[in-house]
């Protein structure tokens, strides 16, 4: 695979600073030529910056999870079925749902606290919200037991199975790619003695121990996690 020099940006990350240039004298090439160094950058209809956070990403998919009950809506209407809730239900599993787990690898399990958590909360606000208005349940009832009623899991359940499947493919990508080497340096620098970086490592190896699953460490290696979370 050839890389485009052209369409391929740098984004240095720094929560210290508003703008983070490169270190004097430091730039970044590619087979040889400059690449250019951007502030924010957009990737498969996600938002970085700069800052390292979320919340440039998460924001948007709001708005998507807001157009795809219009879809449901629309689609049943379309369909000509009445009011029939099996179908709504399909709909919503179908068109609805895949917004809300949109790329959630970068946030499904992204510490426990913050942007990330404040959109989990949110995002499953949302789902249960629809499961109410299509089934005419009384927001009194709790959720567990709606969830239960329909055979279904909380969201949060798909979006660790997501993210653990993506660490997976990570720990099976060749070792000495890029991927495996940069994963492996962000698990390093998770555990450092006087370091412990909050990073993807931490999060996940945080959320694991929330449920009493402590992460495997092997020095060097890169562990499968196990991705039943049922």
């Amino acid at each position: 695979m050839e890389i485009s020099v052209a369409k391929t940006k740098v984004t240095v990350v720094s929560k210290s600073l508003t703008r983070s240039p490169s270190p004097e004298g430091v730039v970044f090439t590619c087979n040889g030529l400059m690449l250019e160094q951007v502030d924010t950058l957009k990737y498969l209809g996600l938002h970085f910056d700069t800052s390292g956070g979320i919340s440039h990403v998460i924001t948007p998919l709001k708005a998507k999870a807001a157009g795809s009950w219009a879809v449901v809506q629309q689609r049943h209407s379309q369909l000509q079925y009445g009011s029939t809730v099996n179908l709504k239900l399909f709909l919503l599993q179908s068109i609805l749902v895949p917004s809300l787990h949109y790329d959630c690898e970068l946030w499904g399990m992204h510490t426990p606290h913050g942007e990330a958590q404040k959109a989990r909360v949110t995002f499953q606000s949302i789902y249960d919200r629809h499961l109410r208005h299509i089934c005419g349940v009384k927001y009194a009832t709790p959720n567990a037991m709606l969830l239960e009623e329909l055979g279904l899991l909380p969201l949060q359940v798909f979006w660790w199975q997501q993210t653990l499947e993506f660490w997976n493919k990570i720990a099976a990508s060749p070792v000495g790619s890029l991927s495996h080497t940069i994963t492996l340096d962000n698990l390093d620098d998770a555990f450092s003695v006087g370091n412990g970086a909050k990073n993807f490592s931490c999060s996940i190896a945080t959320c694991l121990q929330s449920v009493g699953q402590p992460m495997p460490l092997d020095s060097g290696t890169i562990p499968v996690l196990e991705t039943n979370c049922t």
